[in-house]
């Protein structure tokens, strides 16, 4: 067990742990179908129940707060990953990215189409 930890001796996980394909499945499902799906349920809450946005930019306002949920995973994550962390956690992380962007011309046309009829609501 002590060589699964890391040199610092603080007792978190080594970064040079394999991520799995259901792993990488899961984050991509996540970020790209669950939260765009949370993101336009919260927003037609807030809009139906809390807000009352003036009319003559409801629209815009909505869209672009919609548009903040189905974006996926920027590349500043990869900075991130660079300066705190080993060589293996910057491949995880690039690989997570870039599975997102395999994926996302098929999920963000649909979940586009969504964030904008929820706007026009």
């Amino acid at each position: 067990d002590k060589e699964k930890r890391n040199s610092s001796g603080n007792g978190t996980p080594n970064s040079n742990t394999a991520v799995t394909p259901k792993t990488i499945a899961a984050v991509v499902i996540g970020k790209l179908l669950l939260m765009p799906l949370m993101g336009v349920t919260t927003v037609y809450i807030l809009k139906t129940y809390f807000w009352n946005v003036p009319e003559d930019i409801q629209f815009q306002f909505y869209l672009v707060l919609g548009i903040n949920f189905i974006t996926p995973t920027a590349n500043v994550v990869m900075v991130i990953a660079e300066l705190g962390s080993g060589e293996k956690a910057k491949n995880v992380m690039a690989s997570l990215i870039g599975w997102q962007y395999v994926v996302a011309p098929f999920l963000l046309s649909l979940t586009v189409m969504v964030v904008v009829w929820t706007a026009v609501l």
